[in-house]
């Protein structure tokens, strides 16, 4: 039998499992249930499962005025993917953003090594130019290899190709281009360890959804107008760490104690993550991080779950099967058990994750004439009879 996930103790309160819409929604909850409480900031630890949620709770928590430090991490918009594609959307909107280009210009590689662009900056500061006009004159920098040249030509032609397209495209429509046509994901795909190119592809869909969501909910959704909103959100902080709310994955919480913890994002394919789903081990290492971010409280837990979460594109969830591990004389649902709230939808769609007893996990591209095409992570796209796939929803 796998790990229980309650520790006995007769005087402990029960804990709230609140279920929330969103991940805003979610991230709302969490900002007030610490600006309500009598206790300060820095008696809560917040934590989720992967990297990519504390963008909604971080700007949450800016939103309350809560300051806040996160543990063993780098803060939602300081992360080297989310500064690289917002350079981009910087310099597509001001080319003459000297630091935004000075970041991307060889990201993904162009082969501009330090000398090649020191060169060109001495160019800029003798002519009057800024850098982005500088590369104009590239034939005037000795040295610069034949397909380097090439290479930021074509950047510069993809950059004045967006720019003519500003009074057309919305945000996310750029965003979603400059990361398509720039390769940025296979970039990122061919750069250090599995966990964290893992860790960065979800910071970048959670970017895209950001985005999304911006562009839905205002009036003006253009580059402009969303690069004014991050820049309010990224402003220097001045906070005391030693007053702040801690934030972190529920791995790098081994060890710690708070008086108060809250666990976030207990959703199927959040926690337990998706690529545990499958695996009896996995599922059994993702109950074990659970049971260990529980006993990190002194005092009192809290949980949350989101009816949606955007990831790729804005999905339906279902509960974690953890919550209903839970003994229910031990929790208090502050709005109805998953079993009341959220109806169970067997019909395989497209879009759907599913698993399949052979072929393993998979997205569902299309489905027709009771069949469905799949595109499996092991084998690459399948055609399978629903009747017999048994494929299972995740």
């Amino acid at each position: 039998k796998g790990k229980t996930l309650w520790t006995d103790n007769p005087e402990g309160e029960k804990i709230p499992i609140y279920e929330t819409w969103d991940e805003r929604e979610e991230a709302e909850k969490v900002a007030d249930l610490i600006y309500s409480s009598s206790r300060p900031p820095s008696d809560f630890l917040v934590l989720y499962r992967t990297n990519a949620q504390s963008r909604a709770l971080e700007e949450a928590l800016r939103k309350y005025g809560i300051p806040y430090t996160i543990v063993g991490g780098i803060k939602f918009y300081e992360r080297k993917e989310i500064k690289d594609l917002l350079a981009y959307l910087r310099v597509i909107l001001n080319p003459r953003d000297d630091v935004s280009l000075t970041r991307i210009i060889n990201v993904p590689p162009r082969g501009i090594g330090k000398t090649s662009l020191e060169r060109f900056q001495e160019l800029a500061s003798r002519n009057g130019l800024s850098l982005y006009e500088a590369f104009r004159y590239s034939a005037e920098i000795p040295g610069l290899r034949k397909t380097t040249r090439s290479k930021l030509e074509e950047f510069l032609a993809l950059i004045d190709e967006f720019r003519e397209k500003l009074g057309e495209l919305d945000a996310y429509e750029i965003l979603s281009e400059v990361i398509n046509r720039t390769d940025y994901m296979d970039y990122i795909s061919s750069t250090g360890q599995r966990w964290e190119v893992e860790s960065r592809l979800e910071n970048i869909q959670e970017l895209l959804g950001s985005v999304a969501e911006f562009v839905s909910e205002n009036e003006d959704g253009s580059l402009a107008a969303y690069l004014n909103s991050v820049s309010l959100k990224t402003e220097i902080d001045d906070w005391n760490p030693g007053g702040a709310v801690t934030l972190m994955t529920v791995h790098n919480a081994k060890g710690l104690e708070f008086p108060v913890v809250i666990i976030t994002g207990l959703e199927e394919t959040v926690f337990p993550h998706f690529n545990s789903l499958g695996s009896h081990e996995e599922i059994e290492e993702e109950r074990r991080l659970l049971h260990v971010a529980i006993t990190r409280a002194k005092e009192k837990v809290y949980m949350t779950f989101t009816r949606r979460r955007f990831m790729r594109r804005e999905r339906d969830l279902r509960p974690s099967r953890f919550l209903k591990e839970l003994p229910q004389e031990a929790v208090e649902w502050m709005a109805g058990k998953p079993e009341e709230k959220v109806p169970q939808d067997d019909e395989i769609k497209r879009g759907d994750l599913v698993f399949h007893q052979i072929f393993g996990k998979g997205e569902v591209l299309k489905v027709y004439d009771g069949k469905a095409k799949v595109r499996f992570r092991s084998v690459g796209v399948k055609t399978l009879v629903l009747e017999y796939a048994k494929l299972v929803k995740l």
